[in-house]
């Protein structure tokens, strides 16, 4: 290899975190179906927002060795709105599956306020929750305002239906609620 070849691999990596292709296989991480056919499994809170809502985006992200991940679940609703839960987990790199979770979920609900083509635009304040108030909000089948989050649904934010059909990072694992 050139000097220069290898010059420029090395700017790919520390610029482009272009390192997947150069790690040992002990080193490299499981693929998204993997690991999150796995966590799902094991995250009673991810299967309960499909059971409530429909088929949310389900994937992992900001890896940190030896072997922590973020899980995330996304979903969309009510012509405005994101609800978000997120936890880390541990994974064993070599199956994908997902082997404990370290924490309880922590759960947001972001309002979008404008959508003009990939640019969204969030209202300033969201609802953040824990793991007791989402137990709450499954007892009353969706219905946030159990934990006193009142939600507008009534005017849906132009171009929310096109936002919520956009392909994202992650896995959709059902196709509509309360489907196995």
């Amino acid at each position: 290899m050139s000097t220069r070849t290898a010059c420029t691999a090395t700017l790919c990596m520390l610029l482009l975190g272009c390192t997947q292709n150069f790690l040992t296989k002990a080193e490299k991480w499981p693929s998204q179906k993997a690991m999150v056919t796995s966590g799902y499994a094991k995250i009673l809170a991810a299967r309960q927002i499909d059971d409530l809502f429909g088929p949310a985006w389900h994937y992992t992200t900001n890896y940190e060795k030896p072997n922590r991940v973020e899980w995330r679940s996304e979903f969309l609703f009510g012509g405005r709105y994101e609800l978000h839960m997120s936890l880390p987990v541990e994974v064993d790199r070599q199956t994908g599956k997902v082997t404990r979770l370290i924490d309880e979920p922590e759960f947001l609900i972001l309002e979008i306020t404008a959508i003009e083509g990939r640019s969204i635009s969030y209202a300033r304040d969201y609802h953040a929750f824990d793991r007791q108030q989402w137990r709450e909000v499954v007892k009353a089948k969706g219905d946030f305002s159990t934990i006193g989050i009142h939600l507008d649904s009534s005017q849906p934010v132009p171009g929310f239906s096109e936002y919520q059909k956009r392909v994202r990072n992650g896995i959709q694992i059902r196709s509509e609620p309360g489907s196995e």
